[in-house]
């Protein structure tokens, strides 16, 4: 909850998260409003994430991406915040 103080987000910004885990952060983060991309590069993890995440938050307001957190996501980007 400090971290998302900290952030300051607002509704609509746009947040990238690295190391989606279990999905939890990103799912607060997107009931607070934001429109987050989230990536986990671990599978049993984005598995986890997928299944905890469903009917809690829209795709829209959360994408969750399968793939290497090296990079990011620049595909959705600008982001407000990473």
């Amino acid at each position: 909850a400090r971290l998302i103080q900290v952030l300051g987000i607002r509704d609509g910004d746009r947040v990238l998260v690295l190391g989606a885990g279990s999905g939890y952060g990103a799912t607060v983060l997107a009931r607070c409003g934001a429109r987050v991309v989230a990536v986990e590069d671990d599978p049993e993890l984005m598995a986890i994430a997928r299944r905890a995440t469903i009917g809690v938050v829209t795709p829209d307001a959360l994408r969750l991406v399968a793939g290497p957190m090296n990079g990011g996501h620049a595909a959705a980007a600008p982001y407000d915040g990473i």
